[in-house]
């Protein structure tokens, strides 16, 4: 499965918790990227001999600034995967 596109940025937060930050403007097209990832919940993947379910969750956010500080993305990433889980 691949959603993320060439200039997409895909990286951990910490534990299970990962993100991908998208130049995408369209909340729609955000949408659907993230509707691409979560068909995949359930599917296996290999890891070290076993097969593993996805168990995934999905959340759409935008941010509307021309920069940001980094605790500042951190923050509100994890308010994004909070929310997303409950």
């Amino acid at each position: 499965m691949e959603a993320a596109g060439d200039e997409d940025l895909v990286f951990r937060i910490g534990g299970d918790e990962f993100c991908m930050l998208t130049n995408e403007r369209s909340l729609d097209r955000a949408q659907r990227i993230a509707d691409e990832i979560i068909r995949h919940n359930g599917d296996p993947i290999s890891f070290e001999g076993r097969q593993i379910p996805l168990s995934l969750h999905t959340t759409v956010t935008q941010l509307n600034m021309p920069q940001i500080k980094y605790d500042e993305l951190f923050t509100r990433l994890h308010l994004a995967i909070r929310e997303c889980k409950h």
